[in-house]
């Protein structure tokens, strides 16, 4: 910084810290696409890639702005099972039910895998696109006994699925 301001006028530094103050990042639009697909569109269309439990329990978190305890995700079997059902191209029901009572079992600590898992396709995605402060708005985040939630504005939400 000394050397630059040693090399131009004061003008220009100042014109050089304006623009640059004024790109700040932003936290971008998230589509939630037919194909069950979630495309941060201004990161360069980056896709997060998720399985389909781990995208379920996703779309949770995405449809209660208000957070959600871990120990109370049970009172969201029936929601998290459509949602389930929706992202698995596979069959077998059984095995499906088997994982989500797992997850929802507070005691078994499936839902924190699942979140580490998300957490890992999120940073996955953003790397090297924007800053890794950037994930936190896309993260299933919140003090450990507490409700969790996802901090992404929910009019950066675009919702190509219905349920």
């Amino acid at each position: 910084f000394d050397q630059l301001r040693k090399s131009v006028p004061d003008w220009v530094l100042r014109r050089i810290l304006d623009e640059a103050l004024q790109q700040r990042e932003v936290v971008s639009r998230m589509v939630v696409s037919h194909q069950n697909r979630l495309i941060l569109t201004d990161y360069d269309n980056a896709v997060i890639e998720l399985r389909p439990l781990e995208m379920a329990f996703y779309y949770l978190y995405l449809r209660h702005p208000e957070g959600i305890s871990f120990k109370c995700l049970a009172d969201y079997r029936d929601e998290l099972w459509r949602y389930y059902k929706h992202t698995a191209v596979f069959d077998d029901l059984d095995k499906m039910k088997e994982s989500l009572e797992r997850l929802i079992d507070p005691f078994s600590g499936s839902a924190n895998q699942q979140r580490s898992r998300i957490s890992k396709a999120i940073n996955e995605a953003i790397d090297g696109r924007f800053r890794k402060e950037m994930a936190g708005y896309y993260m299933i985040i919140g003090p450990k006994g507490e409700d969790k939630k996802i901090l992404i504005p929910r009019d950066k939400i675009v919702w190509e699925v219905d349920w």
